[in-house]
C-alpha cells in the first residue's frame, strides 16, 4: 500500500511529467525538468526535513512552471496544474504542522467548552437563517454577479480553463470558478450562483468568534459573532457573489493569528498568514493591502522586542517568500501583463491618471474645489469613517443609513476609545490600523465610502463592539463584584446587543432591500424579474423579448445568464416577433405597441414599490414551473 505522504509526491509530479509530452517546440524541456526538481524539493523539505522556507522556495520554482504553461485560455493539462498547485500549498502547511497541532484545536472534554461551542453553533445558525431567507430575491440580482458566473461557466464548456490569469474585467479568473462549479452541479439558477458567497458568509461568523478571543472573554466573543451574524452589510455580501466576503475571511484569519502572537510568531502561524495573504490576491483588489497588517505588526514588534530582532526579521522574510510562493503564478502573470494588475485600480482610483491629458480624478477635484489633495483626502476619510456610524454609504451598498445601527455604533465608538487608550498593548494597534487602512483605501477610490470596500474590516468592527460591551462590564466589576451583579450586567448587555440586531435586520430587510440600493433601480429590477420568470420556463421555450435600452441581453449579465436555456429572440426595431413564440416579454413602456395573441394569458410583474414594469404573455401550451 502506498503511504499517504507519497501520494502527495505523485500528485505533485503528474503535472511536470505530463509537460514532457508537449515537446521542446511547445515548452522547453528544461521547464518540465524544473517542475520535477521543484516537486521533489517540495516533498523532501516538507516530509523528510521539514523546512517551511525551503518548501516555499521550491514552490516558487513550481510556480514558474505553472506560469510557463498557463499562457492561454485553455492551457494543456490544466487540471493537473491546479492539483499540483493545491498540493504544494498543503505540503507547505504540513511542513510546520503536526497532528497534535490539529487535534488540539477543539476541546469538548469539559461542560463549559461544550456550552461555549454550542453557543458558537447557535449564533452561526442564526446567521445562516438570515442569509438563506429569500436569498434568490434579496437583494435584487446584479449584472456583475451574473457576469462573474457566466465567466465561471466557461470552465465547463471548453472555452476557458486557466485560474492563474486575469479574467472578467481583468479580475483574477480563479474567483469565477466557484459560482460556475455550483451552476454545473445545481443548475442555472440564482440559488446556485449564490452558494459560494453564502458558504463564505456563514463561515465568517465562527471565524470572527475565534479571531476576537485573545481580546474578549467568551460571552463577548459570542457577542462579536452575533454582530457579524446580524449586520446588514454582511448579510448582503453573504448573498451577492462579489468575493468581498472572501477578503473578510482572509483578514479574520490573519488578524486572529497576529493577536495570538503578542510574544512572537512561530513558523506555523507565519506560514498560514502567508498562505492567506497569497490566496487573498486571487480575490478582490482590496486584498492587496493585506500585507500592510503584517508590516505594521512587524514594526511594532521591532520596537517592543528589540532583542528578538533577528527572529522577527526572519519571520518577515518567511512570510514574504510564502506569500510569493502561493500567489506566484498570478504574480508572474501580472509581471508579464502589468496593465491587468493596474486595471481594477485604474477604474476606481482617485490618483491614477485616467484622462488623455494625464490628469486624475484627484487633480481635477483639486482644480474644481480649490482644495489641496490633503484636504480632499481628509474629507473623504471623514466620510468613510462616518459611513460606519452615521452614514451615508456608497458603492455596492448604497444607503442613506450607516453600516452600523445606532446601538452597535455607540458600543463601537466606546470600544474604539478604550482601545486607543490601551496604547501599550500591541494587539490594539493591529485592530485600529485595520480600520484605519480600510477607511483610507475607501477614501482614495471613488465612489468614496463605498460599502463593498469596507467589508474586510467588519471583523475588527465587531471586535470593538464586543470590546465596548466588555469594557462596560469591567467598569461594573470595579463597584459590584457579586455573582448576581455579573449575571444582571451581562444579561442587560445581551439585551442591548439583541436590540442592535433587531435594528440592523429591520433596516436591511425593510428599508435597504425595499427602498434603497438592495432593491436596485428600474433597469436592475426589470432584468431580475425577467430572469426569475425565465427560470420557470421549460428548456428551449421560444421567448420573444421586446427589448428597451435598460432591458436587453447586453445591458446586464442577468438576462443572458438566466435565459441561456431558452430560445431567445430580441424584438428590436426592424425585427418582427415570431408567429410561434410561446412567451412574449413586454416592458410596460412598449405595451401599447404590442398586439397580444388571442388565448395568451398575461402576468404582470411589478417593482418593489408596486409599479408595473413587465407584462408576460404566455401561450396556453406553456406550463410554468412552481
Amino acid at each position: 500500500m502506498i503511504p499517504k505522504k507519497v501520494v502527495f509526491l505523485l500528485l505533485l509530479l503528474i503535472f511536470p511529467l505530463q509537460l514532457f509530452r508537449l515537446g521542446n517546440e511547445v515548452l522547453p524541456t528544461w521547464v518540465a525538468l524544473l517542475g520535477v526538481v521543484s516537486a521533489l524539493g517540495i516533498y523532501y523539505f516538507a516530509v523528510n526535513r521539514p523546512t517551511p522556507l525551503a518548501v516555499a522556495i521550491a514552490m516558487i520554482g513550481y510556480d514558474y512552471v505553472i506560469f510557463s504553461n498557463a499562457q492561454s485560455w485553455n492551457p494543456p493539462y490544466a487540471g493537473e496544474m491546479v492539483v499540483g498547485w493545491i498540493v504544494a500549498i498543503v505540503m507547505l502547511i504540513l511542513s510546520c504542522t503536526t497532528r497534535k497541532d490539529v487535534s488540539g484545536i477543539f476541546d469538548f472534554t469539559t461542560r463549559e467548552n461544550q456550552y461555549y461551542y454550542g453557543a458558537v453553533l447557535a449564533v452561526t445558525l442564526i446567521g445562516l437563517g438570515l442569509r438563506v431567507y429569500h436569498i434568490t430575491e434579496i437583494p435584487v440580482l446584479n449584472g456583475d454577479e451574473a457576469s462573474i458566473t457566466l465567466f465561471g461557466m466557461t470552465y465547463f464548456d471548453g472555452t476557458f480553463a486557466n485560474p492563474f490569469i486575469s479574467g472578467w474585467l481583468e479580475l483574477p479568473s480563479m474567483m469565477s470558478y466557484l459560482p460556475g462549479l455550483m451552476v454545473q452541479f445545481f443548475g442555472q439558477s440564482i440559488w446556485a450562483m449564490r452558494i459560494p458567497a453564502l458558504f463564505f458568509g456563514v463561515l465568517t461568523i465562527p471565524l470572527t468568534i475565534w479571531m476576537v478571543r485573545p481580546m474578549l472573554d467568551r460571552p463577548y466573543a459570542i457577542g462579536a459573532g452575533f454582530v457579524v451574524a446580524t449586520l446588514g452589510i454582511l448579510i448582503n455580501f453573504s448573498r451577492l457573489y462579489y468575493i468581498m466576503i472572501f477578503d473578510l475571511m482572509c483578514v479574520l484569519g490573519i488578524i486572529g493569528l497576529i493577536l495570538r502572537s503578542e510574544k512572537g510568531f512561530n513558523n506555523r502561524a507565519i506560514v498560514i498568514i502567508g498562505v492567506l495573504s497569497g490566496i487573498g490576491l486571487f480575490g478582490y483588489a482590496s486584498a492587496r493591502i493585506l500585507s500592510l497588517l503584517l508590516i505594521i505588526w512587524t514594526i511594532v514588534q521591532l520596537i517592543r522586542l528589540t532583542a528578538q530582532w533577528k527572529s522577527i526579521i526572519t519571520h518577515m522574510v518567511l512570510y514574504g517568500v510564502v506569500t510569493a510562493a502561493v500567489a506566484g503564478p498570478l504574480l508572474l502573470h501580472y509581471y508579464q501583463y502589468p496593465n491587468n494588475f493596474r486595471a481594477p485600480l485604474q477604474r476606481a482610483s482617485l490618483f491614477l491618471p485616467d484622462a488623455t491629458d494625464g490628469s486624475s480624478v484627484l487633480t481635477r477635484q483639486m482644480a474644481e474645489k480649490q482644495m489641496t489633495a490633503f484636504e480632499i483626502i481628509s474629507n473623504n476619510f471623514k466620510g468613510s469613517f462616518n459611513a460606519i456610524i452615521s452614514g451615508p454609504v456608497d458603492g455596492w451598498y448604497r444607503s442613506n443609513g450607516a453600516i452600523l445601527p445606532s446601538i452597535y455604533a455607540y458600543l463601537f465608538l466606546l470600544g474604539l476609545v478604550v482601545m486607543i487608550t490601551r496604547w501599550r498593548s500591541p494587539n490594539s494597534y493591529i485592530v485600529v490600523f485595520n480600520i484605519f487602512f480600510v477607511c483610507l483605501a475607501a477614501s482614495l477610490a471613488y465612489p468614496v465610502a463605498a460599502g463593498h470596500r469596507m467589508v474586510s474590516m467588519m471583523g475588527s468592527v465587531a471586535l470593538l463592539i464586543g470590546f465596548g460591551a466588555q469594557s462596560i462590564d469591567r467598569l461594573r466589576q470595579r463597584f459590584f463584584t457579586q455573582k448576581i451583579a455579573q449575571y444582571i450586567s451581562q444579561g442587560v448587555l445581551a439585551v442591548v446587543l439583541c436590540f442592535g440586531a433587531y435594528q440592523s435586520i429591520e433596516y436591511y430587510f425593510n428599508t435597504f432591500v425595499v427602498k434603497e440600493d438592495g432593491a436596485g433601480d428600474i433597469a436592475m429590477q426589470s432584468c431580475a424579474l425577467l430572469g426569475q420568470f425565465a427560470l420557470k420556463l421549460p428548456e428551449g421555450t421560444k421567448i420573444d423579448v421586446y427589448e428597451t435600452n435598460f432591458l436587453n441581453r447586453n445591458a446586464s449579465g442577468v438576462v443572458p445568464f438566466l435565459t441561456k436555456h431558452l430560445d431567445y429572440l430580441a424584438i428590436t426595431e426592424g425585427v418582427a416577433p415570431r408567429n410561434d413564440a410561446e412567451v412574449l416579454v413586454i416592458p410596460t413602456i412598449r405595451l401599447a405597441q404590442v398586439q397580444i395573441p388571442a388565448g395568451y394569458r398575461t402576468v404582470d410583474a411589478t417593482s418593489s414599490m408596486g409599479e408595473s414594469l413587465i407584462t408576460f404573455a404566455i401561450a396556453p401550451t406553456v406550463t410554468l414551473a412552481p
